[in-house]
C-alpha cells in the first residue's frame, strides 16, 4: 500500500502516527519509546522520586510543555494513577526556574473538594 505524506513528509510504516513525534531541529519523525530506551534508574533515588517515562507519560509532558511554552492554559483530566500530577508537578519544577515568567500553586483535590474552596485557596 502507499505509503501517506503530509507536505513531503513521509509517516513511519510500523505502528501507528501516536507512537512517534516530528522532530523539526532533525527533520524525522522520532519514536517515543526509543527517545529513553537507554533509561536507568538512579539507585539512589527513593521509590516515590521515581518517574518512568513510559509511551503515555512521554506524550503528556511534551504537550503540557508545549502548551505552557505557548502561555495556555492546560488542563489534565485522566483515570487515577496515571501520572498526571507527578507530571504537572515535574514540568512546572523545572519551569519555575524562571520566576519572570511562571508562578506555582499545589493544591490536592479529593471527592469531596468544593469548587468554593478552590476558589478560596486561589484567590
Amino acid at each position: 500500500s502507499q505509503i501517506p505524506k503530509i507536505q513531503g513528509i513521509t509517516i513511519p510504516p510500523e505502528g501507528t502516527i501516536y507512537d512517534y513525534r516530528y522532530d523539526l531541529n532533525d527533520n524525522k519523525w522520532e519514536n517515543w519509546l526509543e527517545m529513553n530506551k537507554n533509561f536507568t534508574i538512579n539507585p539512589k533515588f527513593s521509590f516515590t522520586d521515581i518517574i518512568v517515562p513510559t509511551i503515555d507519560f512521554q506524550r503528556i509532558q511534551y504537550v503540557q510543555n508545549l502548551l505552557l511554552s505557548h502561555a495556555c492554559h492546560v488542563l489534565c483530566p485522566g483515570p487515577t494513577g496515571t501520572g498526571k500530577s507527578v507530571g504537572a508537578v515535574k514540568l512546572l519544577s523545572e519551569s519555575l526556574g524562571k520566576p519572570d515568567k511562571f508562578t506555582g500553586i499545589s493544591m490536592v483535590l479529593s471527592a469531596q473538594t468544593s469548587s468554593n474552596q478552590v476558589q478560596d485557596t486561589i484567590f
